[in-house]
C-alpha cells in the first residue's frame, strides 16, 4: 500500500490515530491474509484450531483486528475449504496491561519482553520506544506492573475484584459463539 508507512519510508508513521481515518500504519487485509495462509497451512496438517493474537481492546482501529472481522473470517475458512476451523483469540477482549499479566500467570513473562516484536520499527523487545506501537506496549507493562505492586502490598484494588467482569465478558463470548454455532448448523 503506497500510503503505509510501514511499507513506504517516504512516509512519516503517525504517532498519534487521526480523528477520522486509520493510522497509516495500516495494512490492509494484513491478518486476513496471515489467517487464510495459517488456515492453509494447518489443513495440510490436519489442525482446525487457530490462535492469533488480535485485540480490540486497545487497538489502533484496525479493522481486521475487531471480533466481528474474525468470526467472519471463520466462516469463511469454513466454507472456502469445506472444513470446521475454529479461531481461537485469546486476547481479544484484553488490554496491554492484562496481556502482561496473561504471560506471567503463564511464566513467559520474561521471555515476552524481551523476545517478542511489536515495534513497527522492527526493534525487538522494548523497541524504540516512539511508535504509537510501543507506546502502548509500555504504558501496558507499567500499569501492570504497577497493579502487581500495589496487590502485592496490599494497597489498591485487588485482582479478585476484576475476575468478575472478565467472567462476564467470557461467558457472553461463549454465548454468542454458541448461538453462531447453532446458527451454522441450522444452514447445513
Amino acid at each position: 500500500d503506497p500510503n503505509c508507512s510501514l511499507t513506504n519510508a517516504c512516509i512519516e508513521m503517525d504517532q498519534e490515530k487521526p480523528e477520522d481515518s486509520y493510522p497509516n500504519t495500516f495494512v490492509p487485509g494484513r491478518n486476513m491474509v496471515f489467517l487464510t495462509f495459517a488456515a492453509i497451512l494447518a489443513r495440510g496438517k490436519g489442525i482446525y484450531h487457530l490462535v492469533t493474537g488480535v485485540s480490540e481492546a486497545d487497538y489502533s482501529g484496525y479493522p481486521d483486528c475487531r471480533d466481528t472481522f474474525v468470526r467472519s473470517l471463520n466462516v469463511t475458512l469454513n466454507l472456502a475449504m469445506d472444513e470446521q476451523f475454529v479461531i481461537h483469540t485469546p486476547l481479544m477482549d484484553r488490554d496491554k496491561s492484562e496481556v502482561w499479566e496473561l504471560s506471567d500467570e503463564l511464566g513467559v513473562f520474561d521471555l515476552v519482553r524481551t523476545q517478542t516484536l511489536t515495534c513497527y520499527n522492527g526493534v525487538m523487545a522494548e523497541g524504540c520506544g516512539h511508535c504509537p506501537a510501543c507506546k502502548l506496549r509500555k504504558d501496558g507493562l507499567e500499569k501492570y506492573l504497577k497493579r502487581k505492586e500495589e496487590n502485592q502490598t496490599g494497597h489498591g484494588e485487588k485482582k479478585e475484584a476484576v475476575v468478575p467482569r472478565r467472567e462476564r465478558k467470557i461467558e457472553k463470548k461463549r454465548e454468542r459463539r454458541a448461538s453462531n454455532g447453532a446458527w451454522r448448523e441450522k444452514r447445513s
